[in-house]
């Protein structure tokens, strides 16, 4: 039996595998000899950076423990920024780099074994037999648990329930967001709908307005590592946002594309930017856009996706269902104290 989901994640790890050899051979290479380092050696690490960014989805999704270790590979990528800038390392760090790659190393190799035995173990199985066997175990141990439940009538009601909320949107009966717009009587109907599904039931659901989504942001409770020093819209205002961000954020190809994503841009409906600064004096800034519709917020991403590797390295985009957060700060390290304690408890 052959899964192609299997063989994409394990042809993507067999060449991660070699991504990966290939960053520390150039890392170590140019650490010997700084005097090799020109335009295109810069250019062929940055392509290397880009390959394993791209591949590492499908090493995430292949570990089922340690994946703090996994996480961390891009953690490395990041800080080695460009190749002048990492032959001024310290030695210590150095280092510290080299027993993170090969913690990494060794992950990735055992992942990529993992990954090996088991199309093996694939490969000799009988397709039509494996999941008939899985399907009729599952179908006669769910009808016997679902049938002598005493939470059947609530399990009906709660489906009853869901199909008004979920249900009845989907099959275009109405839409949350037209209805927002159309009956404002319904608006406080419609945040405390969405709070509650995303805080209490746990599911993806739009943030209301941008404040629900601020209002829960660490302010003067952070963590050690950054405090929020203040808003600062009226010194970065929208529209000086975005001559700032654009042309560091670079996510086109063409210049279609580049009009597509301007409008995207202007597409979003409010913003917000917070100053943070970390303990030893550095500052990055959090930059907000709350779309209407998530599908605005998902076309954001798709396309960092589809540009990451022309993306300014001091640049970090992430999606918290339709806000996107929009990190800047020279020190990745600062980038990532930002992201995990500002909006660590944020649902994505």
């Amino acid at each position: 039996m052959i899964k192609p989901e299997m063989e994409r994640r394990y042809a993507d790890c067999v060449e991660l595998v070699e991504q990966w050899q290939a960053f520390r051979d150039i890392l170590a290479r140019c650490q010997e000899n700084p005097d090799i380092i020109d335009p295109e050696l810069e250019q062929e690490f940055l392509g290397i950076k880009a390959r394993i960014a791209m591949l590492h989805d499908s090493f995430m999704d292949s570990l089922k423990t340690d994946r703090k270790t996994g996480n961390s590979m891009i953690d490395l990528v990041n800080r080695a920024i460009t190749l002048r800038h990492h032959v001024k390392t310290s030695p210590v760090e150095l280092e510290k780099m080299k027993s993170e790659w090969h913690e990494v190393f060794m992950l990735l190799k055992e992942t990529v074994t993992n990954l090996a035995d088991e199309r093996e173990r694939l490969a000799n199985t009988n397709e039509f037999v494996h999941h008939s066997k899985q399907a009729v175990a599952r179908l006669s141990a769910n009808s016997r648990s679902f049938l002598s439940s005493v939470y059947f009538k609530l399990i009906a009601g709660a489906a009853v329930l869901l199909f008004v909320i979920w249900g009845v949107p989907a099959f275009g009966i109405y839409d949350w967001d037209d209805l927002r717009e159309d009956a404002p009587f319904m608006r406080p109907v419609i945040q405390n709908y969405t709070m509650f599904t995303r805080e209490v039931v746990g599911l993806s659901a739009p943030y209301y307005s941008l404040s629900d989504f601020t209002d829960k942001l660490l302010h003067d409770d952070t963590p050690p590592g950054i405090r929020e020093q203040n808003r600062v819209s009226g010194d970065i205002n929208r529209d000086q946002a975005r001559q700032q961000l654009l042309p560091r954020l670079r996510l086109w190809g063409d210049d279609a594309e580049r009009s597509r994503f301007e409008d995207l841009w202007d597409r979003a409906g409010e913003y917000d930017v917070v100053r943070y600064v970390s303990d030893n004096g550095q500052t990055g800034h959090l930059f907000l856009l709350w779309y209407r519709k998530r599908e605005d917020a998902d076309s954001f991403i798709a396309m960092r996706n589809r540009h990451a590797d022309r993306m300014a390295p001091d640049m970090t985009v992430e999606q918290y269902v339709n806000v996107i957060a929009i990190i800047r700060a020279p020190d990745s390290g600062h980038r990532e104290t930002i992201r995990s304690n500002a909006l660590g408890r944020m649902k994505s």
